[in-house]
């Protein structure tokens, strides 16, 4: 079935909308409670467009994430017609990318540190050989993606979450063949880097 969605927006009048294959969002600035409405009538205008298109949206997946320290404006009201009122959320999953109300990618940081670990596991289980051309392919294709995923967006500037990411990479390569020099002297993680040529 394809469905057309490309005027999803045209109700749409106070906030701005953002479309891609079967997610959207809808984005409003509020200053102050009376700007609550604004974001009732642009979810009136989605469910308006849904029904006009015979496009069933799927309540349990709407989400609500909350941008402000601002303890006047009350953002727990926003309902659907199905009565189904949308609970505010610390964070939810946009695209691969945990979105945090508090504008930090920690938890994402967090869940891909978790994730590359489990696949470091599940690499070093399955493979006897350390050969430096087998374990780079591998880290590149099942690791470092994962890392650099969306990373232009989540860029990391806290230290913590700079060195978990780090810890990644640094154990990685100090399992491989590349460890050990010709002289069986032990490089550091930088020389390992150099060699490697992994920034």
């Amino acid at each position: 079935m394809l469905v057309m969605n490309s005027d999803i927006d045209t109700k749409i009048k106070n906030g701005k909308t953002g479309t891609l294959a079967d997610d959207t969002k809808v984005t409003n600035v509020l200053k102050c409670s009376s700007d609550n409405t604004k974001m009732q009538e642009d979810l009136n205008s989605l469910e308006h467009w849904s029904e006009m298109n015979n496009v069933k949206m799927n309540d349990d997946k709407f989400v609500l994430l909350c941008y402000n320290s601002n303890p006047q404006i009350i953002n727990n009201h926003y309902s659907l017609k199905s009565g189904i009122v949308i609970q505010e959320s610390k964070g939810t999953r946009d695209l691969g990318v945990w979105m945090s109300n508090d504008a930090t990618f920690t938890e994402h940081i967090s869940n891909v540190t978790t994730s590359c670990k489990k696949i470091m596991s599940m690499i070093f289980r399955s493979f006897t050989s350390r050969d430096d051309q087998l374990m780079i392919t591998l880290y590149k294709s099942l690791i470092l993606s994962k890392i650099d995923y969306c990373s232009v967006l989540w860029n990391p500037t806290n230290l913590s979450d700079l060195r978990q990411l780090k810890g990644i990479q640094a154990t990685y390569t100090n399992r491989m063949q590349c460890a050990k020099a010709e002289d069986s002297q032990k490089r550091n993680y930088w020389e390992r880097l150099k060699y490697l040529k992994l920034y």
